[in-house]
């Protein structure tokens, strides 16, 4: 399996958590190409999986510029709105 060279481990370690994570699912990507053995492939498979689902839950976190607190309230309000309208209609 491909080893982290210092340059990946002192850009994660610098940067944000979502950065990290983009990074290392890079580098599981390449480990999954260039990897042989059917059963490391399967771990790496799930590792990469796992870093998938990661990233997506930091990127869901990530709040677009301009919108306040409050906007976000209004919008999760609606959408449960809407949830309920759907389920008794």
């Amino acid at each position: 399996m491909a080893s982290l060279n210092n340059q990946s481990l002192e850009f994660a370690s610098a940067s944000s958590r979502l950065d990290g994570l983009l990074e290392l699912r890079r580098q599981l990507a390449v480990a999954i190409d260039t990897c042989e053995n059917a059963r490391d492939k399967a771990t790496l498979a799930a590792r990469f999986l796992d870093v998938v689902s990661a990233i997506a839950d930091e990127e869901s976190k990530v709040v677009p510029a301009g919108v306040t607190g409050l906007d976000q309230l209004k919008a999760r309000r609606e959408q449960r709105m809407k949830e309920r309208g759907k389920q008794s209609g």
